[in-house]
């Protein structure tokens, strides 16, 4: 690209001493202005040459008339307004002769089928045709029956819906007989609009485009991955359109426009794309989208690239179709966290403030297991010591508010931290009363929403799902304002009452009330089983549970509590500052972190309550702690409430 006599004063040799002098040089003494190694004249007079040429060059016959019939190809089903509004732009077309096939799908509404009716006299005045399917098919379908029906040497399909411009006729039919080619597309300009009533038309303007689409044309490679090739408003030669088949007329297929071009482009039919917008295209709203893309109909345009290759091309194109597909539906997820965080920031900043931890808090976070906790300069250092590290927060969500949660973490490698939450019909963490926000390797923000609910706990952090390092710059939680939050009304109020008691009344009151004593598990070594990493020993003080690591497991004996609620007082002097857990299991599922309730226990003695929801059975699994050291059990009484 650099003149050759200029090269030394801007290339250098791919050492760095060598760029380092190049640089120097430049900085002394100003960056040097080089002259081009292309000739600017000779290109120029190539290409005039190259347009002269094509200018000049007589197109093959492509038709015995210099003005041969179009039929323009319309498919309808219950859209009046719309389609009249199309037949208006029909009939400004600056092009003749044509004529409009209009094929009805089996409209059943009354308006369609006056506005047909309507139509009649018109059509049969101007040579034109109506033709009315006694069943609905697929749109594609329609658009084959009024090829069958089209008396014209070249097709015009379009939608009812769509605009022509008035001189899309003329430019088609006048690009396909100077150059030969036998289909042809173009730009288009997409519109959103309501179809107008009869009598909004007069003075109407045209569309305001919102977006405008340019297809390339016969790009084969492309057209695996999307479109290329163009809509389905074409036209095409009328013999070479039922030489391919026509339209899939599969009713999954709705990319018919998409199969069709993939198949003429690889059968090697010419085809271009007219390089000006010929017609509108209308968006509807989402609501009234008539059809939208499937994956049926993505396979079977696959299938025009998969005939005839071998097996070992056929699984390399659907590998490439595949991971293009991921990497698309990656894209949009991203997009869509997007713009749920940017929904996230505006919320938060109109929230009111429940609690924000940041650098100099760390003793504020309570660690459950696999992690531990400390300063960090400008946040709090939370390292992960396995696959589950979890922390408590110090705050309560208020109930019946939705609250909003800013994150702002460090992290050495992507990572996924995920909050926890608890409501009265399910009192402890569960994966279903929880949310995931997945962070990128350095110091990013993430946001999170936990629901409005009636809140009975503290919320639980889990920093990551593996091991290592993550500093915790700043966590906010924001409350929206009663006026805004969501307060169950009516019978709703009573729901959670009839799940289970009010976590308002506090657990030793609960406990006491609670007159059914099923089991102090404490008075029967017999009811303690060891499972793995602990030793079990009786003292004149109660049930000795010796921790060999950060896992231990014990099983208890089986309670039978008919399907009610339980409340566990635990009792118990600690030889570290750890945690033990209680799993239980239910009909429908064995031990698992959802159904478990944690118990901190600090160095000494100490007593503590666990809530079990209605629906535990059989025996009871306990982890005493999550790090090497003996707890003595002095209690351990499990009572089921009325």
């Amino acid at each position: 690209m650099i003149a050759a006599e200029d090269r030394p004063l801007a290339l250098a040799a791919p050492e760095p001493s060598a760029l380092a002098d190049l640089i120097e040089r430049a900085l002394r003494e100003g960056a040097p202005l080089c002259r081009s190694a292309i000739d600017r004249e000779a290109v120029r007079r190539q290409w005039v040459a190259w347009h002269e040429l094509l200018a000049a060059r007589t197109a093959p016959p492509a038709s015995a008339s210099a003005h041969p019939l179009v039929s323009v190809c319309i498919a309808t089903r219950n859209r009046p307004d719309a389609l009249l509004e199309a037949l208006e732009s029909v009939r400004a077309q600056t092009y003749s002769p044509l004529e409009v096939v209009l094929v009805d799908d089996a409209s059943d509404r009354q308006e369609a089928l006056r506005t047909l009716d309507a139509l009649e006299p018109e059509f049969a005045g101007r040579g034109w045709q109506i033709v009315r399917r006694a069943a609905q098919g697929h749109p594609s379908a329609a658009r084959n029956t009024a090829a069958r029906h089209a008396r014209g040497e070249y097709l015009l399909f379009m939608d009812d819906d769509n605009l022509a411009r008035p001189h899309e006729v003329e430019t088609f039919v006048g690009a396909s007989l100077h150059s030969g080619v036998p289909i042809l597309t173009c730009i288009f300009d997409h519109f959103r609009a309501a179809p107008r009533r009869a009598n909004e038309r007069e003075g109407w303007t045209d569309p305001r485009p919102m977006l405008r689409w340019l297809p390339l044309g016969p790009a084969l490679a492309l057209g695996l991955l999307w479109n290329p090739f163009g809509d389905t408003n074409m036209i095409v030669r009328r013999d070479t359109f039922l030489s391919l088949g026509g339209f899939d007329e599969d009713r999954e297929a709705l990319v018919e426009d998409w199969i069709f071009l993939s198949r003429a482009a690889l059968a090697r039919v010419d085809m271009a794309v007219v390089p000006e917008p010929l017609f509108w295209y209308r968006v509807w709203d989402d609501t009234h989208s008539p059809r939208q893309s499937t994956l049926i109909g993505r396979r079977r345009q696959l299938g025009a690239y998969l005939e005839g290759e071998s097996p070992d091309r056929r699984a390399l194109i659907l590998y490439a179709v595949g991971l293009h597909e991921q990497v698309s539906a990656v894209e949009l997820l991203k997009q869509a966290d997007e713009a749920r965080s940017k929904t996230l920031a505006a919320r938060f900043g109109n929230a009111d403030r429940l609690i924000a931890i940041g650098a100099g808090d760390g003793q504020t976070l309570k660690a459950v297991r696999d992690v531990e906790i400390s300063e960090a300069g400008d946040g709090i250092l939370l390292r992960s010591l396995g696959s589950d590290p979890s922390a408590w927060l110090p705050v309560h969500p208020p109930p019946f508010v939705h609250s909003i949660v800013r994150i702002e973490l460090s992290a050495s490698r992507p990572t996924s931290l995920q909050l926890f939450w608890s409501i009265e019909a399910v009192p402890h963490p569960c994966e279903e009363q929880s949310t995931t926000v997945g962070f990128p390797k350095g110091r990013h923000i993430g946001w999170a929403e936990i629901p409005a609910a009636a809140q009975a706990g503290r919320i639980r952090l889990d920093p990551s799902y593996t091991t290592g390092d993550y500093i915790l710059h700043s966590l906010e939680i924001r409350c929206e304002s009663n006026s805004t939050s969501r307060s169950p009304r009516g019978l709703a109020k009573l729901v959670p009452r009839l799940l289970m008691p009010s976590p308002e009344l506090p657990m030793a009151e609960r406990f006491n009330r609670a007159r059914m004593v099923l089991n102090d598990m404490v008075s029967d070594p017999g009811n303690f089983t060891p499972l793995r990493a602990v030793e079990i020993a009786r003292s004149h003080t109660g049930i000795v549970l010796r921790s060999l690591d950060r896992d231990p497991q014990v099983h208890l004996a089986a309670l039978d509590a008919r399907g009610r609620p339980m409340i566990a007082r635990l009792e118990a002097t600690s030889s570290i500052e750890t945690t033990a857990q209680l799993f239980w299991a239910t009909r429908r599922r064995t031990y698992c972190e959802e159904q478990s309730a944690l118990v901190s226990l600090a160095r000494g003695h100490n007593v503590g309550y666990i809530a079990i929801p209605r629906g535990a059975v059989g025996r009871f699994r306990f982890d005493p702690a999550t790090a090497a050291g003996e707890i003595t059990l002095h209690s351990l009484e499990i009572r089921a409430e009325g």
